[in-house]
């Protein structure tokens, strides 16, 4: 799959490395393609547009489709752009997509009680968010569903430790019974109210933090 032929409205995830490994994550949502270029909203920070085009730095962009295997196009470019008078950052690439195993994207544990909304009948049922990463979510319910029965959903949760709310909307892909009884649904991510790479960097951080004060207790 060619980069450009990811369907407007689409949700896909920019990778930004440097030369030291350092890594960003923006997620944006593809608005058209004109000539094999894809069209995203400028992105910025602190109100300017960010420049790609710097030496040594490497991009990557990762989209995860219906069919629920995600994705990379490495060596993509990103540049500013003005169409009909109004400013985008276009990418391209001419390299092919390549698939990537979901499970091999960092998963941030979670273990926060959520409300899962289901579309087709605003039905809400508790469940515990298990995990999160930048393509996908997973949550545990004791309550049987199939695909077709969730559908589109959204997900909030508190994130206790953050003091934050957290939102997001996607569908099922895979469901799996626990041994327990209780099934775990892994999800594919659409929409997010948050930069999910930037929430997960955080989580990381507090992790370290708190290993840190473990180490200088001696526990």
């Amino acid at each position: 799959m060619k980069l450009y032929e990811i369907p407007d409205s689409e949700y896909i995830t920019i990778t930004v490395k440097n030369e030291e490994n350092a890594s960003l994550e923006y997620r944006v949502p593809v608005l058209f393609c004109k000539q094999e270029i894809l069209f995203v909203e400028p992105i910025r920070k602190n109100g300017k547009m960010l420049n790609f085009e710097v030496p040594g730095i490497q991009i990557a962009i990762t989209y995860v489709p219906s069919d629920g295997m995600p994705l990379e196009w490495r060596g993509c470019t990103i540049k500013p752009f003005v169409y009909e008078e109004k400013p985008y950052h276009i990418i391209y690439c001419t390299h092919e997509g390549k698939h990537i195993n979901r499970r091999k994207t960092y998963r941030q544990y979670l273990g926060y009680i959520g409300i899962l909304r289901i579309a087709l009948d605003h039905k809400t049922v508790g469940v515990t968010v298990k995990d999160i990463s930048v393509t996908g979510v997973s949550f545990i319910s004791v309550t049987e569903f199939s695909k077709s029965d969730i559908g589109m959903f959204q997900l909030n949760y508190l994130d206790e430790e953050l003091e934050m709310q957290v939102q997001v909307s996607g569908e099922v892909v895979r469901i799996e019974q626990l041994k327990d009884t209780r099934f775990i649904y892994g999800c594919r991510l659409i929409e997010s109210n948050m930069n999910i790479g930037k929430y997960i960097a955080r989580k990381q951080k507090k992790a370290a933090e708190r290993r840190r004060i473990n180490d200088l207790r001696g526990e």
